[in-house]
């Protein structure tokens, strides 16, 4: 006769193994939303000009942010300090990127776009080395490093040799923006540690956005805002979705699962992005693409797991 199982340890069991679902679920729903945001770039410029279409996902984004933040009872920022701190970086995090993403996307595909702006985990890394104490070169995120420029390197080799000036300037502005990105996430971590995490997203957003449209009266020229069911639904799901639920997903996840391990939605977003790209808006991949790819998601999988693993090992020897 088999012993049997406390119905304490077998309840115990069944709601981790739910919770398992729970998060997995909800990972994966976060990467195809991701996933899916670069090709919804693309078509949404067939309906707004490209800062406008920024400006209003981020300000949209930012208005479900406070919604949920008026909800809870989540204070906002009192000092002067704080806001202009949150400006900055909202010219860091929204504005600049985002004005270079949603320009650049016109002249590249949505896949490659989604792989050079996708490394700025790279780029925290780096400046994280330089902003914050403790933060250490280690030999794995050297190589990470390499690996992955090398991957840049070979996607913007094609455009070189192919002649096409906005092209490869368009791939450029994606990898300059994940600098700009990787940089603002560092500085959020050294100075915005005391915020609500919901907060700063919500206030960045609202001032990178704000930003971003009235840019779009003097550089969108002439400025496009064709009002459909296509490009009503498109910016409904690049605020609602892309930004403030999957920001929510995101900081959700973060506190109840491996950092680790959710540092792997940078690896399935650009693969999502390119199958979708191609399938649906036609885009080519070539060989290169496909080689400069793999090296990128290699040097971020080595910088954003396997330094971490064989550093929280070391621990315990």
């Amino acid at each position: 006769m088999l012993p049997s199982i406390p119905a304490g340890v077998l309840f115990d069991y069944t709601v981790m193994q739910h919770n398992r679902i729970v998060y997995l679920s909800l990972f994966l729903l976060m990467a195809v939303i991701w996933g899916v945001t670069w090709p919804m770039y693309v078509v949404a410029l067939r309906s707004f000009s490209p800062m406008l279409v920024a400006g209003l996902r981020n300000v949209l984004g930012a208005a479900a942010l406070f919604g949920m933040l008026k909800v809870q009872g989540v204070p906002l920022p009192k000092e002067f300090r704080e806001w202009k701190f949150l400006f900055y970086l909202g010219m860091l995090w929204i504005a600049i990127p985002y004005a270079m993403v949603f320009w650049g996307v016109q002249y590249t595909s949505s896949g490659m776009a989604s792989v050079l702006n996708g490394t700025n985990p790279l780029f925290v890394a780096l400046f994280s080395y330089f902003l914050l104490k403790n933060e250490k070169m280690t030999g794995a995120k050297i190589l990470g490093l390499i690996v992955s420029f090398i991957g840049v390197v070979i996607i913007f080799s094609q455009k070189m040799t192919a002649g096409s000036e906005r092209s490869l300037l368009a791939d450029v502005l994606m990898f300059v923006a994940a600098v700009f990105t990787g940089l603002a996430m560092v500085l959020a971590k050294r100075f915005g540690a005391s915020y609500h995490s919901a907060v700063l997203i919500a206030v960045m957003m609202l001032f990178g956005g704000g930003t971003l449209i009235v840019s779009s009266a003097v550089f969108d020229q002439p400025v496009r805002f064709i009002v459909s069911f296509e490009s009503i639904f498109i910016i409904l799901f690049l605020s609602l979705l892309s930004s403030a639920f999957g920001f929510v997903a995101y900081m959700w996840l973060l506190k109840r699962v491996d950092a680790v391990k959710l540092s792997m939605v940078a690896f399935l977003v650009p693969v999502i992005a390119i199958a979708l790209g191609s399938a649906f808006l036609k885009e080519p991949v070539t060989i290169l693409d496909i080689a400069g790819t793999v090296c990128v998601l290699s040097g971020l999988f080595v910088v954003n797991v396997l330094e971490p693993l064989v550093r929280r090992k070391s621990r315990f020897v």
